[in-house]
Formats: structure tokens, C-alpha cells, sequence
């Protein structure tokens, strides 16, 4: 397998785990706000694919993210996305799949085109990641691992109400 097929094959796992994560789920159980300081599943969906938007096309094209050149604040009403550590922009916002999964379609796709329509000598290239430089795979992988982790996380969100989110 070629490093290609692997990046590619990593990022169809991962949105095949965020699409099982949500499989069947309601708008109630993405707003539910669960207790402490956690966030709920949809400001966790939003929030995961923002990054993975923000990954791709900003630290490794240094182009436009599809939020924003697709207009996606205007669109779901969001003027200001999460800081790091900040979630008040969204924070008790109730975010449907309706109006989320249009965006999800568009990064997943925009995603893998990327990873198709890289040449091997790019998996090495250095990119800025974190105040450090690491070889661009490292960021692919970290964009697959970040994006399962988060689809556990709205798994267990959604467990929590009593809901058995996962196949397995």
C-alpha cells in the first residue's frame, strides 16, 4: 500500500467512525448539555470538524478553509469559532445534523481529495504544527486520531442519555 492509499484509507476510517458515532441520532440528544464542564455532541461534531478543516486546508495548503469559503459561520450562526480551551462561542448552542451535515460532507470530501492528490516526497514536507515543524503525515495522522477520538467522545455523549451510539 502506498502512502496514499493509507492517509486516504486512515480518514475513511475516521469519518466512518464519526458517521457511526451519529448514526440514528436525534437533535435532543446533540443538544443535551451534560454535566461538569463537557460539551455536548454537537458542539463537539462542530468543533471536530472545524479541525480537521482547519488541518487540512490551513496548516498543510496554507488555502482558505471551507467554513469559510463556503460561508459556513453565516449558515449555522456562528459568528466566532472556539479558541482553543474557549468553547463560550458555542457553548449551549444546539447544532442539528441537518444543518451540520451538509458542512461534514464538504470537509470529508475536501479531505480526501487532498490526501489523494498527494506525491509521495509531500508525506516528508515540513509543515508548522503546535510551534513546531513535523513532516506533513504526522498532521494527517493526527487529524484521523483527533477525529476518532472525538467520535468516541459523542459516542459516550450519547450513551449517557441512554443511547447505544456504536455497532460494536
Amino acid at each position: 500500500m502506498d502512502a496514499n492509499m493509507y492517509a486516504r484509507a486512515q480518514l475513511v476510517d475516521a469519518h466512518r467512525m464519526v458517521r457511526a458515532a451519529l448514526r440514528d441520532a436525534t437533535d435532543t440528544e446533540l443538544a443535551w448539555q451534560p454535566p461538569g464542564r463537557a460539551n455536548s455532541a454537537g458542539e463537539t461534531y462542530l468543533h471536530m470538524l472545524t479541525a480537521e478543516d482547519g488541518f487540512i486546508h490551513r496548516t498543510l495548503q496554507g488555502a482558505t478553509r471551507v467554513w469559510d469559503a463556503d460561508g459556513w459561520a453565516e449558515r449555522l450562526g456562528v459568528p466566532e469559532l472556539p479558541r482553543l480551551g474557549d468553547w463560550s462561542a458555542i457553548h449551549g448552542r444546539a447544532f442539528t445534523l441537518d444543518a451540520l451535515a451538509p458542512y461534514q460532507q464538504a470537509v470529508h470530501a475536501a479531505s480526501l481529495a487532498y490526501a489523494e492528490s498527494l506525491t509521495p516526497a509531500d508525506f516528508d514536507r515540513p509543515v508548522e504544527f503546535a510551534g513546531r515543524s513535523v513532516p506533513l503525515a504526522d498532521v494527517l495522522a493526527r487529524v484521523a486520531v483527533h477525529t476518532c477520538l472525538h467520535a468516541g467522545e459523542i459516542a459516550t455523549l450519547r450513551g449517557l442519555q441512554g443511547v447505544t451510539a456504536l455497532p460494536f
